[in-house]
């Protein structure tokens, strides 16, 4: 029986998704001619509708499935069930509810590894959109006042989502506090340790008002965590690209140490410092460089030219081979 249920839910997702788009393609088609670009970004758009209408499906049938099979055997709440599928869909997994019987462990290996694949490819999006709309009006006053004084905007962005992410812990912890009369210290902790899915699961909520809330602060709270270390790691690889850019100066440059006695520094041997101190390369591979360089030129002039290649021919030819 719940196996036709899972495949009613399949049925419906494909129904769902494959009949809306075609209707909308009719009736636009049959409506207008499009010219090629205004046709291009038509098709573009109800793409992006599909893959909505995908996503919203799918997640229906997340929890649609959860709904149908662990209340009847586990015997758990609404609540519980909805609780425990936004734990196994962040990753927090606390393990205060988690099924016992082996009918439904077997189904939660399924229900996990779809639940999973829901959160990388729709669900992270939908609640990027989400939380983005809710602090749309903050963002936007906090992007005005670090913009002026900071022209490093990706400095300026992380900021702006380090302080919602501050928000949603502060605004977590006061409502735990609130429903489940836990000490503040607790209820930062336990935020902390739900956005960043530890989930160590020894400080947990206990009561269906606590659970039914962490439904929603979690997806939430994960969420911008995800969106703060995205931030973060763009100023790292930022700051990488510009060692890379920045241009050594006279003073970076030991005339003792990289021209020797003559304290003068050709080009070549400027080319070697510069790889070598901007990490481009370890004197190791640069050696290996300047031996593979000095193998292809034969005759060794200094250059690698038409007389090269035919002296290698020559060394490489099947006579020679023979000869020796």
């Amino acid at each position: 029986h719940r196996l036709g249920s899972s495949n009613g839910f399949v049925f419906l997702y494909r129904s769902m998704t494959d009949t809306t788009y075609d209707g909308l393609r009719q009736e636009a088609s049959s409506q207008l001619v499009l010219s090629p670009r205004a046709h291009a970004a038509s098709e573009h758009h109800y793409a992006r509708l599909q893959w909505r209408i995908g996503a919203i499906a799918s997640v229906l049938l997340y929890f649609g499935a959860a709904i149908a099979v662990y209340p009847q055997i586990e015997d758990w709440t609404m609540i519980e069930t909805l609780y425990f599928s936004v734990e196994v869909l962040t990753t927090v997994g606390y393990g205060d509810v988690a099924p016992t019987h082996s009918t439904t462990r077997l189904f939660a290996i399924f229900h996990i590894l779809f639940g999973l694949m829901v959160m990388l490819s729709v669900v992270g999006e939908m609640l990027g959109d989400i939380v983005e709309q809710f602090f749309d009006d903050v963002v936007d006053a906090i992007h005005d006042n670090i913009a002026e004084g900071d022209s490093d905007s990706k400095l300026a962005n992380f900021l702006q989502r380090c302080l919602i992410l501050g928000i949603m812990i502060a605004f977590g912890a006061a409502f735990f506090h609130y429903l489940e009369g836990v000490p503040w210290i607790d209820c930062v902790y336990f935020c902390v340790v739900t956005v960043t899915t530890i989930g160590l699961g020894d400080v947990t909520p206990q009561t269906d008002g606590g659970r039914l809330f962490a439904i929603f602060w979690m997806l939430g709270g994960v969420t911008a965590m995800g969106w703060t270390v995205s931030a973060f790691s763009e100023i790292l690889l930022e700051r990488m690209r510009h060692t890379f850019h920045d241009q050594l100066t006279l003073g970076d440059v030991d005339l003792a140490k990289v021209g020797g006695e003559d304290m003068s520094v050709d080009r070549m041997e400027f080319y070697h410092h510069y790889i070598i101190e901007k990490g481009f390369m370890d004197q190791v591979q640069y050696q290996l460089m300047v031996d593979n360089f000095n193998a292809l030129d034969v005759n060794g002039d200094g250059e690698i030219n038409v007389e090269d290649i035919e002296l290698h021919k020559v060394s490489t030819s099947p006579e020679r081979k023979r000869s020796t």
